[in-house]
């Protein structure tokens, strides 16, 4: 079985790893950093209803404590903030509402106990966000701890299931 990894650009959505309409990978935002999400099929040229699909999984890592804190959604929002400077920007591209996004991260900030993001203040360009050196810090964690949960979660998949 020929197997491919599919990215997904917002995990925190449950959106379909491939569009019903053409079996296209879901695209990401310019310069957005996509997730792994799961390693799926690739493909038949031309499945009938008779087929039999194949096996794949997901995987979707959040971090808790009593409740969850950290997770692919709030990780997406650091990202999103870190490149345009802007909380209300990171939002849009994401298809949050501001005040959705807003209440994420004073949540993810209340159960971690410290600030991820501050305030910029205006300027000629006005003001914006940027991550905190503590928010830079678990967003880039939680990267790594996430593809190497994926990697070790792929070899397993793979010895059980291919």
């Amino acid at each position: 079985m020929r197997v491919k990894e599919s990215l997904s650009c917002a995990p925190f959505l449950e959106e379909p790893l491939f569009s019903k309409e053409n079996n296209e990978p879901a695209t990401c935002w310019e310069g957005q950093i996509p997730f792994p999400r799961s390693v799926v099929p690739e493909p038949l040229e031309e499945e009938g209803e008779g087929m039999e699909q194949k096996l794949y999984y997901k995987m979707s890592i959040k971090l808790w404590k009593e409740e969850k804190v950290f997770g692919p959604g709030i990780c997406q929002l650091l990202m999103g903030i870190d490149e345009t400077g802007s909380m209300h920007q990171a939002a849009a591209r994401m298809g949050l509402a501001y005040s959705k996004a807003w209440k994420m991260m004073k949540t993810t900030e209340q159960g971690l106990g410290f600030a991820l993001t501050e305030r910029v203040s205006g300027g000629r360009r006005g003001g914006g966000s940027r991550l905190t050196e503590e928010g830079r810090n678990m967003m880039e964690k939680y990267q790594a701890f996430e593809s190497e949960a994926r990697q070790a979660v792929d070899t397993l998949f793979e010895k059980y299931f291919l």
